[in-house]
């Protein structure tokens, strides 16, 4: 549905607005690419955190955090998606209160997948941004998981935002019917812009860093 590509640029404009420490961490463990989108070849990861949890402090976390050209930082997934089975909800859980000491804001990408670390990510959530596509197929899977995400979060409605990705007002299924089929009013829009998008990706920039396209205006939005 795009999420990796929204934290991202999403985690480069909170940063920008605030100016304030952002990290963007990747707990898609076994397949993240955020370092792709960023255009970095991180030394360590999440699982290299893990493993070493025990002896972690300021200084310590500083050498496991790439520091990114536009004032954001990254935790990163392995590259080998193997190294994620070592890693249980609890040690997520621990590891985002550690983190929690250390920076303003955190803004993670899990799996897409209910595994016991996006649990324990959306259990420590603040706010919680559900994204989905305008298909039959990405609204039914959001439907059946919507229950249990509002169980995880425990903190009401309010601290979950829906967000429409790849939005075109000519498709089939409008705003209203997303709002109607899943019980939840649409936060924002991220409009459909494939070619600026791609060539974001394909160069490992950010592509609210590049240029002014729609997508770029409604990441923008997302973040005031």
């Amino acid at each position: 549905t795009g999420t990796t590509t929204a934290a991202t640029n999403f985690a480069v404009v909170l940063q920008r607005l605030t100016a304030k420490k952002v990290l963007l961490v990747d707990l898609d463990l076994e397949l993240g690419e955020i370092a792709l989108l960023l255009g970095v070849q991180p030394r360590f990861n999440f699982v290299d955190m893990v493993q070493n949890f025990h002896r972690m402090d300021a200084e310590l976390l500083a050498s496991y955090i790439e520091r990114h050209s536009s004032g954001v930082h990254l935790l990163s997934a392995p590259y080998h998606p193997e190294k994620a089975e070592v890693v249980t909800g609890d040690e997520i859980r621990r590891i985002l209160q550690f983190l929690r000491r250390h920076y303003d804001y955190i803004v993670v990408d899990t799996s897409k997948s209910f595994s016991p670390g996006t649990l324990a990510a959306i259990e420590q959530a603040d706010l919680a941004f559900i994204v989905t596509n305008v298909d039959l197929a990405s609204l039914r899977n959001l439907q059946r998981g919507l229950p249990l995400l509002k169980k995880m979060m425990g903190r009401g409605d309010n601290h979950m935002k829906l967000v429409v990705n790849r939005y075109n007002s000519d498709h089939d299924i409008s705003l209203d019917d997303v709002q109607r089929t899943l019980g939840m009013p649409v936060y924002r829009i991220l409009r459909n812009d494939y070619e600026s998008i791609s060539r974001s990706i394909t160069s490992g920039k950010p592509i609210v860093l590049t240029d002014n396209s729609k997508y770029s205006q409604d990441i923008k939005a997302l973040g005031v």
